[in-house]
């Protein structure tokens, strides 16, 4: 995202509604204190290596800090990401 969107996005549920987050974004949205991605943009830009392999990721979640890191492993312990 450009500097300038970013300043134009007043909090992140302005954010979760501009990219069309889902359930699963929108929760990590509130887990986190960095940022949480899940445009087509950047899920095709995360889903490819130097491999031949391609999978989608449903959202890509940048860490602000350490906290952000411990929060989404702790969210995922508990559980929330289970289909």
């Amino acid at each position: 995202m450009r500097k300038n969107q970013i300043g134009n996005m007043k909090n992140k549920s302005e954010k979760v509604a501009a990219d069309g987050f889902d359930k699963l974004t929108t929760c990590l949205a509130k887990v986190v204190r960095g940022d949480v991605f899940a445009g087509i943009l950047h899920r095709v830009a995360y889903s490819t290596d130097a491999s031949i392999y391609r999978i989608l990721p449903e959202c890509i979640i940048a860490p602000r800090d350490v906290g952000d890191i411990v929060a989404v492993v702790k969210y995922a312990a508990a559980g929330a990401l289970r289909d």
